[in-house]
């Protein structure tokens, strides 16, 4: 037999759908407005209202009724939302997106996974994925974004996905590519994304050598032995330094001298 709708059926069906919530925010964000149309009215009404000889009091009361009624029945136009511009993103920065989307999807399935050994590994890979992108931010570098997506975080995605549908459904002839994945695809996903991070930091780990053997230099040119032979040489007698570079200078300076006591003693 078919139920026929009837008007009553339409009219509560109409008011299941209502949100009395959003229609008292309208109406008081209407009513916060001042609506010189509806005041103008309700002045009206109460003239007409105290011609009519309706009592004062009842009359001030009804007033902001028609106030009210006026202003909610009145069409109001809805302030247009500011428009915002599209952001543009490259192919690279939309590769970094879809791959944090993913890396989340991947870390909320991990919590349904029945087996903690698995769940553990799924959630490190989900990390490595994670530290990865992390990474790519901090440093503003999206170049392996793309391939890091498409060839490693979206293929592991796909695969949890089935996994989870098949494990959830108890589909027993999948047992075989349920345990490949288990044993296999997951253990060698959490190698491979180490791996990756690793030679993404390769540059950064060629410049610090590249650093290190400079200041090696430097530390060469600036010897310690020498600095404490010139400090000696500095300390003797008044501190002048030896002329290294003319010992005659030095030698008829002796022999100056030794003139000098010889003509005292003939004296």
């Amino acid at each position: 037999m078919t139920n026929i709708p009837t008007a009553h059926d339409e009219t509560d069906k109409g008011l299941r759908q209502i949100d009395f919530r959003q229609l008292g925010r309208d109406s008081r964000s209407i009513l916060r407005t001042f609506d010189k149309w509806a005041l103008g009215a309700a002045i009206a009404a109460l003239i007409v209202m105290l011609v009519a000889g309706v009592t004062p009091i009842l009359a001030f009361v009804l007033s902001p009724a028609v106030y009210a009624g006026i202003a909610l029945a009145r069409p109001h136009r809805q302030k247009a939302a500011p428009r915002q511009e599209p952001i543009l993103t490259t192919e690279e920065e939309q590769a970094f997106l879809n791959a944090g989307a993913a890396t989340a999807n991947i870390m909320t399935q991990a919590r349904l996974i029945p087996n903690r050994t698995v769940r553990r590994q799924v959630r490190a890979v989900g990390a490595n994925f994670g530290k990865m992108l992390d990474a790519m931010q901090a440093d503003k570098r999206y170049r392996s974004a793309p391939d890091y997506y498409n060839l490693l975080v979206h293929g592991f995605e796909q695969q949890m996905i089935s996994y989870m549908r098949m494990i959830e459904r108890k589909v027993n002839l999948a047992q075989p590519q349920v345990e490949h994945f288990e044993e296999n695809i997951v253990p060698r996903t959490l190698t491979v994304a180490e791996s990756f991070y690793q030679d993404y930091h390769l540059n950064d780990v060629l410049d610090l050598a590249t650093l290190i053997e400079m200041h090696k230099l430097n530390l060469d040119n600036i010897d310690g032995t020498d600095l404490e032979n010139d400090e000696d040489a500095y300390s003797n007698g008044d501190g002048a330094e030896p002329d290294r570079e003319n010992p005659a200078l030095t030698a008829d300076n002796r022999s100056d001298g030794s003139n000098e006591r010889e003509t005292r003693g003939s004296k």
